[in-house]
């Protein structure tokens, strides 16, 4: 796709949690060239549930040739978050004492479609 034809509103995504704003479309090849094949799209927030989300493309992309994208059905994608297990010895923490917890996590979500050229 061209580079400067991908832009966040471009696409929605949905799902639980969610809506979800696209704040920024990524390509690799775009910071020194002019076309790129993948994307990452990030969002204003994180998912938080494992569940069926969807993309949609909403506005025009243009491919190579200059040919418009086009999306018309929303395409279903599972995430599966793993559960959060934590672990202490048995000397960590005594009984009746306080305790924070606290946890960051990065998920990629390696994710294939096709925009079909008009």
């Amino acid at each position: 796709m061209v580079c400067s034809s991908v832009d966040p509103t471009d696409f929605t995504i949905t799902g639980p949690g969610g809506p979800y704003t696209v704040v920024a479309a990524n390509g690799a090849n775009c910071a020194g060239g002019s076309f790129e094949i993948e994307f990452d799209l990030i969002t204003n927030i994180p998912t938080v549930a494992s569940g069926t989300y969807a993309i949609s493309l909403v506005d025009t992309v243009l491919d190579n040739c200059g040919n418009v994208g086009l999306y018309t059905t929303a395409e279903p994608f599972d995430i599966f978050l793993p559960a959060i297990v934590a672990t202490a010895s048995g000397d960590s923490i005594c009984n009746g004492d306080n305790v924070t917890l606290s946890a960051n996590h990065s998920l990629v979500l390696p994710m294939h479609g096709m925009v079909v050229a008009d």
